[in-house]
């Protein structure tokens, strides 16, 4: 029953997709392990890059919303950019139900495309997620990096601990917890960036800096001064925002066993 309730507080679909399979782009799709046809748009660099984003937006959202953004990171950052939809969400939203577990698998599913249809090489592929998909990213850098599998890198914007730890700090509350990234980061191997408004009312920013605390590989922390919830990237402005995204990218693939950022230049020492 608590289990229950705690899902049908967090999980917020928009009640009509603001895309459909041909609007702004035509989708892709890839099957997950339940054999759940899932969309996806997949957006390439104008220059010819080996850096992959994989990227999980946030709730109360779908993979429409966010199309404009993975546009501009694809074209600012030089990157190609993988961008999914979650179960019961978007246009998954008549055929399937929201869920933790639907959220993981739509995750492995994607990165399942990635490194195994496109055969793209992991530590290429930085994950990324806002929000509700921290939880998403989080809990498969920690499974690959149990696995003995690296990704080159982890980009958080606005990360809790968990579910309930953003609605109770009581114990009982912890067994119906949902999204559990406090235990998860700690296994996470690869460089991350945190990125927190410092006026946010739905994720304080304390769960951005116990996040930064907790974690046992390098951390690169960005608190975004008077940003709430939903206006961090406004509050920073585009450009500034792009910029702090590219010099991580950057730094991620200083090293000469690295991918370089262009494919055109491979194992480039910057």
């Amino acid at each position: 029953m608590g289990a229950k309730l705690t899902s049908r507080i967090l999980f917020q679909p928009p009640e009509v997709a603001s895309y459909s399979q041909i609007y702004p782009r035509e989708v892709e799709y890839f099957r997950t392990k339940s054999n759940i046809r899932v969309p996806f748009y997949f957006v390439e660099s104008d220059t010819p890059s080996q850096v992959y984003v994989l990227y999980a937006h946030g709730n109360a959202t779908d993979m429409g919303h966010s199309y404009e953004f993975i546009c501009n990171l694809s074209q600012k950052l030089s990157v190609n950019v993988m961008h999914f939809e979650y179960y019961g969400y978007g246009i998954l939203k008549n055929n399937s139900k929201p869920s933790e577990e639907g959220v993981y698998e739509t995750i492995l599913g994607a990165y399942t495309y990635l490194t195994e249809t496109l055969r793209i090489d992991p530590r290429t592929i930085i994950l990324m997620g806002t929000s509700m998909g921290t939880g998403a990213v989080i809990y498969l850098a920690s499974t690959l990096a149990v696995n003995n599998v690296d990704v080159g890198g982890l980009i958080l914007e606005s990360p809790f601990e968990s579910v309930v730890r953003c609605l109770s700090r009581n114990w009982f509350g912890r067994y119906i917890d949902m999204f559990p990234s406090r235990f998860r980061i700690k296994n996470v191997r690869c460089p991350i960036l945190i990125l927190h408004g410092t006026r946010d009312k739905v994720v304080p920013i304390k769960h951005g800096k116990e996040m930064l605390k907790l974690a046992r590989c390098k951390v690169s922390p960005h608190w975004v001064d008077g940003a709430g919830h939903n206006n961090l990237r406004r509050k920073m402005g585009i450009n500034k925002y792009n910029e702090v995204l590219k010099k991580f990218i950057i730094e991620l693939y200083r090293d000469v066993n690295s991918p370089s950022l262009h494919s055109n230049n491979p194992l480039q020492v910057y």
